[in-house]
């Protein structure tokens, strides 16, 4: 059968190396299959350590401390289902976002302000943070630092602890700032 028409996608077609440009011999081919089946398995080992740790906090302070792990590269797993790091707008806030979290403010959500084109229009995209806070004090604090600030502000308090929503607002005709995208 000709390479043109062989059944097997071309990436599992075995293909011929020029002389130098690989593994010289079977034994080399065989000895860098097995050390990639054992970054593989380790990958594995991590993923499910990972997850025993964010199964196994308990307290929104243990989530944040693991969040602020996951903002600074050092786990790669997070529940949201984020597997390979926060999204690229969000790196930049990544060191930011991480201190909040060792602070005792577990961040939810996150965007950038940004100025960008939509459909050929100009666009803003309002920056804004989530948080979750156990200690009332702290959600206190937090709220009046946010309101001398000018920002938009809205915190719930349930259950174990208060949840904090911060938004750049700039005010327009005397209009209340929406909570969150585009202007």
């Amino acid at each position: 059968m000709s390479r043109t028409t062989s059944p097997l996608p071309s990436a599992a077609r075995p293909v011929r190396r020029a002389e130098g440009s690989g593994p010289a011999s079977a034994l080399e081919m065989v000895g860098e299959g097995r050390a990639l089946l054992a970054r593989w398995r380790e990958a594995g080992r991590r993923r499910r350590t990972e997850v025993l740790a964010w199964q196994s906090a308990r307290t929104l302070e243990d989530m944040a401390v693991l969040t602020a792990d996951w903002l600074r590269g050092l786990l790669i797993y997070h529940p949201n289902g984020h597997h390979r790091g926060p999204d690229p707008e969000t790196l930049p806030l990544a060191d930011v976002l991480a201190a909040a979290n060792l602070a005792g403010i577990l961040t939810d959500q996150s965007q950038p302000g940004e100025l960008a084109a939509f459909r050929g229009r100009p666009w803003r995209q309002r920056a804004f943070v989530t948080a979750f806070v156990a200690d009332p004090a702290l959600a206190r604090a937090l709220c009046a630092r946010a309101a001398e600030a000018g920002l938009a502000l809205l915190a719930l308090g349930r259950g174990q602890g208060v949840r904090v929503d911060l938004v750049v607002g700039e005010q327009h005709s005397g209009d209340a700032a929406p909570a969150a995208g585009a202007l």
